[in-house]
């Protein structure tokens, strides 16, 4: 996996229970206004190609989807959070019991 730095401020393993309903809503609202400052829509329907590693489910890919179905491709169990990639790119990183996988959104 590409190395990735987080960009928000509500993480999945911060200093705070990440189960807690209250702190799962306010992780999900910041990504959202975030996605929006940085030019994505959250929503079905507005479409980006994403690349997608490490995944359990399936080979590496790259797959043209919208940010909420892409999510859905992702093995989580613990939480996603929204991510900058080295490469300059954005996405999101999924925790399953420690494992990582993820997408970048190429376009």
């Amino acid at each position: 996996m590409e190395r990735y730095t987080i960009i928000t401020k509500h993480q999945v393993y911060g200093d705070y229970d990440s189960e807690d309903e209250r702190e799962v809503e306010l992780r999900y609202g910041e990504q959202v206004s975030k996605l929006e400052t940085l030019g994505f829509k959250y929503e079905w329907g507005t479409n980006y190609l994403c690349h997608f590693f490490d995944s359990a489910f399936f080979d590496e890919d790259t797959n043209i989807t919208s940010i909420p179905e892409a999510i859905e491709y992702l093995a989580i169990k613990d939480g996603v959070d929204l991510v900058q990639f080295s490469n300059g790119n954005y996405g999101f990183v999924a925790y399953y019991n420690g494992y990582k996988n993820g997408f970048e959104i190429i376009s």
